[in-house]
Formats: C-alpha cells, structure tokens, sequence
C-alpha cells in the first residue's frame, strides 16, 4: 500500500490516484502519459489515457482488495507480475469461497465475515473491467459508513 499516507492524527490519505483532477463536473478529459502507480491503474486508462472519476473507483477498488488479503497490487510470481484485482476475481469465481483469499491474520468472527463479504462485493464491484459498471464513490461511502458502528 504505497499510496496510503498517515497524517499525524493517524488518519489515512489515498495519494497519487490524483487523475480525478484534470476532470471537471464528470466530463472526460485527456492525459498525455499515462500517470498513476502501476497496479493501481484502471485498464481503460492504461488504454485510452481518458481521465473519469471511475479511474478512481479502481484504484480504491484495488486498495480494498490489499486490506483485505494483506498482499500488493502487484505480486512476483516467478517470472510472471500477477495483478491483485485480476487474481482476485478469478479466484472468487473459480473457488467462490472468501476465506481462501482474506487475510488469516485478522482473525474475523461471523459478524467480521458477513461485513468482509460485504467489502469483497464492494471491491469486486469497484474493479470491473467495464467502467460504466463501476460504482461511484459516494455509493461506495454509503456501503462502508454503513458497516461502521
């Protein structure tokens, strides 16, 4: 989680998913190299280097993603870079079961199980390939704020 900052009260900042940025009132603008942090990136991005709020949606996606399972966005695997959203998604659909790839460390009861389930929804829904399918942040706010006690 490189682009995860603390401030002196220990409250997290996202950085350099700044894209959002350049894009004023949700219309599309146009960058001319491609910036952000590889395995971070959204594929359409990486692509078309058209700038959307949705570019952010996978990013955080992806930040989900590397709390929830305690691994990189970018993992070595041998010779081959694997990326976390992509790993992701195909082990939930080939095993389609969420405990194989959470992070055993944080010890989860039921009720942490039911919410995990519910972030992995949110996760896997802020990483699709198809960004018309992405949520928006605020929907992703509301999911989260409404897990907190």
């Amino acid at each position: 989680m490189d682009n995860i900052v603390l401030s002196e009260d220990m409250r997290a900042n996202v950085t350099d998913f700044g894209l959002v940025r350049d894009c004023t009132n949700g219309k599309a603008s146009h960058a001319r190299k491609v910036v952000g942090t590889f395995g971070y990136i959204a594929p359409e991005y990486a692509v078309s280097f058209q700038v959307t709020t949705k570019i952010d949606v996978f990013s955080f996606g992806v930040i989900l993603m590397e709390l929830m399972m305690g691994r990189k966005a970018i993992q070595q695997d041998g010779e081959d870079r694997v990326h976390l959203a992509q790993w992701f998604q195909q082990m939930l659909k080939s095993e389609g079961i969420l405990m194989i790839a959470i992070d055993l460390t944080l010890d989860l009861d039921i009720e942490g199980l039911e919410i995990m389930n519910i972030v992995v929804q949110l996760a896997v829904c802020c990483c699709v390939r198809n960004p018309n399918l992405r949520p928006d942040m605020s929907h992703a706010v509301v999911v989260l704020s409404s897990q907190v006690e």
